[in-house]
Order: C-alpha cells, then structure tokens, then sequence
C-alpha cells in the first residue's frame, strides 16, 4: 500500500505542471465513504468502511488505490431450522474513475480490480420428529476483485452503487449431514458465493475547482 501510495506521488510530480493549472483541477482526490448493502449468496446484510487516495489526471480521469473493510453476520429461524452465517473482507484494489463533465456536480463511473482477503461461512441445523439434518461450510482466502461503481459527485459529499464480484468465492462445499428413519445419508453442494451489492455515501475532497 505504501509503495502504491508513493508511486502515485512521483507520477503527480511529473504530471502537476501549469496544465494541470490550466486544467484547473487539483493533484489529488479522495474519498471516506460508509457502505451497506446485501451480500447476495449468503442473503446476508453487510456494511463497511472504504478510503480512496486518487491522483487526478485530467478533470474527468483519476486513477488511484482503494482499500477498506465490511463486516456481516446473521442468525435465522425458519421452522425447527436454526441457522448462522457471516463475512469479513478486506479489499486493496486499483481504481479508476471518469466522468463525462468537469464540474463539481457530476456523474461519474469507476472500476477497481485487485484482491480480498475474505472470510465467510454458515452453519444449519435442523431437528424433527423423525429426521435431523446438520450442515456447514467456509471459505477463507484472497479473492481477486472486481468492483464496478456508478455514482453522483456532489462536490464535498457522493452516493453511489457498487457491486464486489469476488472471483473464486464459491468455490467452496457446503457439507450436509442428515439422520432419518431409513438411516444416515452425507451430500455435498457448491456453497453460496460472497459477492455484494453496496449503497456508498461519504465524503470527497479534491477533483475539479470550478
């Protein structure tokens, strides 16, 4: 992250010249947002934390490193069925964003790849009269990323849609185990992936000056 960081520097340094004045854009930008949204496989809510540090080429471009955390976890009751599920990740990603204006207000779009350190999992357990049945599964790891985002710049303040589709995250196996009166039985199935579609608000300093 740091060698990132300093990188995006020495490449500001080069490009802040008097076109960038010109361009009366600043060297920098950057974002604190809250996320929460809903982590589809694991129909599961989740909200986090994301920074964004931005090195404004042009009015309309920017490239830069994202990185953050979010959290989720929830416990259901669906009959004699007793469920747990939850999610960690922490993404480091390469972004850039564009915008077809070079005002304050503006819409823009971004795409960010690179990996998450995610952890998720569940566990199920069910008792009847004449059957149990008991089943789990996780997966832990880095996850290459990609997260599309669409959004409205407001000047000091953003909203914005974006959707992590973490490659890979299904490639776990939910394990099963189930007791009848015919006797006891294991099966397997592709467990849910851990991929999530976010509301982000936050705030935003830098871009363009008029």
């Amino acid at each position: 992250m740091r060698a990132l960081v300093l990188l995006l520097t020495a490449i500001g340094l080069l490009v802040a010249s008097p076109a960038a004045s010109a361009r009366d854009v600043s060297l920098f930008s950057g974002d604190l947002a809250f996320l929460y949204g809903r982590n589809w496989g694991q129909q599961l809510n989740v909200a986090g934390l994301a920074g964004e540090l931005k090195l404004d080429l042009v009015p309309q471009l920017a490239i830069g490193v994202r990185a953050g955390g979010a959290l989720g976890g929830g416990i259901g009751v669906r009959g004699a069925e007793r469920s747990a599920r939850g999610y960690a990740g922490l993404p480091l990603l390469l972004k850039a964003e564009a915008s077809p204006l070079s005002s304050r207000t503006r819409p823009y779009v971004g795409l960010a790849v690179g990996v998450t350190r995610a952890a998720g999992g569940g566990a199920m357990a069910s008792i009847e009269q004449d059957a149990a049945r008991t089943a789990s599964w996780s997966v832990v790891g880095p996850m290459p990323t990609v997260m599309p985002e669409i959004g409205l710049d407001l000047g000091g303040f953003r909203m914005a849609l974006v959707h992590a589709s973490l490659v890979g995250s299904a490639r776990a196996v939910e394990q099963s185990y189930e007791v009848t009166a015919d006797g006891a039985r294991t099966s397997a199935r592709r467990a849910p992936g851990l991929s999530g579609t976010s509301l982000q608000v936050g705030v935003h300093f830098g871009g363009p000056k008029g």
